[in-house]
């Protein structure tokens, strides 16, 4: 049991990094997007808020079809 604990909690705490990133880099770029009206901004945005939201659903970043033209932008982000 205590193996199990081991590894679990590294990845529950991975989780929790990256779903952090997400929500501070959706609030982020919504305000870039509002006040610059930046088209690259708001496109961030939209591609963060899908992953937010399958990451609140339990889905891995890995499992979300995102397009290649998404694919491309979120590359741009340090995920783990």
């Amino acid at each position: 049991m205590k193996d199990k604990k081991k590894i679990i909690i590294p990845v529950v705490v991975a989780v929790i990094v990256i779903i952090a990133v997400v929500i501070i880099g959706i609030t982020t770029l919504k305000k870039k997007a509002e006040t610059n009206r930046d088209k690259e901004a708001l496109q961030e945005y939209e591609i963060l808020k899908k992953a937010k939201d399958a990451l609140d659903k339990g889905v891995s970043l890995r499992n979300i079809d995102f397009s290649k033209e998404e694919k491309n932008v979120i590359k741009n982000f340090s995920f783990l």
